[in-house]
């Protein structure tokens, strides 16, 4: 690897962020209030597990099997809701919001 390999600054991939499944957070509300709060509060906001258990008032075992749990729920909604094979990873989304997207990245590529 070039030197110049370790200066770059990545950028945001809005493809990437646009293939992740745009209703992941819609499938979040459908869970158990206190799976959704973890999945949110440690996933997608990344507090710390210890800030999240303080707040709560677990432990951290107690906080790392329902985090695992909640999870595995989440992993059970998307399989059941998305369109998508599972082992492809949930790439091809078939829900309005993807083709939403889909559509206006299209537009885009076709004015630029």
């Amino acid at each position: 690897m070039s030197p110049e390999f370790f200066d770059e600054i990545p950028v945001a991939d809005t493809e990437l962020d646009a293939a992740v499944c745009a209703c992941l957070h819609q499938l979040i509300a459908t869970l158990k209030p206190g799976y959704a709060e973890m999945i949110r509060r440690i996933d997608l906001n990344e507090e710390s597990r210890a800030a999240v258990a303080a707040d709560l008032g677990l432990s951290l075992a107690n906080l790392a099997v329902r985090l695992h749990r909640a999870r595995h729920a989440l992993k059970l909604r998307l399989v059941e809701m998305c369109l998508t094979c599972p082992e492809h990873g949930f790439i091809d989304c078939g829900c309005d919001t993807v083709r939403r997207v889909e559509l206006l990245r299209a537009a885009s590529a076709a004015k630029g």
